[in-house]
């Protein structure tokens, strides 16, 4: 896969993780758990981009990607996208 459209399908991957973890955090704020909820988007996002399921560092990674995914609770997505696709590409270029 060329390395802009990798780019592009990892970053329009982390956005559906961002509007599930919105969708999340709003249930939770109104009261509703959400047992066994994840699609496991976040780990077809470190499929692409190479990271195995064994790596040392995976200890940091995924804290580090709910740390950032988190600031998708002070985004209104009523009102456009456009804050959506500046946290995605950030949680991109930090590879977490």
């Amino acid at each position: 896969m060329e390395k802009s459209a990798k780019k592009l399908l990892i970053v329009r991957l982390i956005k559906d993780d961002l509007k599930k973890w919105k969708l999340i955090y709003a249930l939770q704020s109104g009261g509703f758990l959400h047992h066994d909820f994840d699609q496991h988007i976040f780990e077809s996002v470190m499929d692409i981009m190479g990271i195995e399921r064994n790596d040392e560092n995976l200890d940091e990674l995924v804290p580090r990607y709910m740390n950032l995914a988190a600031k998708v609770r002070e985004i209104d997505i009523r009102f456009g996208t456009k804050e959506m696709d500046e946290l995605a590409e950030e949680i991109y270029g930090c590879r977490f």
